[in-house]
């Protein structure tokens, strides 16, 4: 037995959305289609938040952190900070994500126990901002 959709009458009207609205929601599909790929390791390679720039729209980033703790991998979510997001504040980007259970590699490394062998993160500082902006894996 097919069962088939009732019609849907035409809309009529505007229907409208606050920006930030639709970008947390895509923010959030994001957190969900990586984690349905069930990573080993998620890095978040910074510039978080954005502000001025053509075509994007600012989120705190602690809305940003928020949706971003739902990341979840084997051997663990890490963050470093762009420039953008030190232009903002670094502090309050860090904070956001380090309370969100992401830790923010700021200037130091992190040994990763990995099948039988390690992986050392390194959150390296930009020199125009002189916040992290990668990381390098050994």
């Amino acid at each position: 037995m097919r069962i088939r959709p009732a019609p849907h009458p035409p809309l009529r009207g505007t229907f409208s959305r606050r920006e930030k609205d639709v970008e947390a929601e895509k923010l959030a599909r994001l957190v969900t289609l990586t984690n349905d790929q069930h990573p080993d390791l998620t890095l978040i390679l910074g510039d978080s938040v954005i502000q001025d720039v053509i075509g994007g729209h600012f989120m705190p980033p602690e809305t940003c952190a928020h949706i971003l703790g739902g990341l979840r991998a084997r051997y663990g979510v890490f963050g470093v900070l762009g420039n953008h997001d030190g232009w903002l504040s670094a502090d309050r980007v860090k904070a956001a994500f380090d309370s969100n259970g992401i830790p923010t590699l700021v200037n130091e490394t992190r040994t990763l126990a990995i099948a039988g062998g390690s992986v050392t993160l390194a959150g390296l500082a930009d020199l125009m901002t002189r916040m992290v902006v990668r990381f390098i894996c050994r």
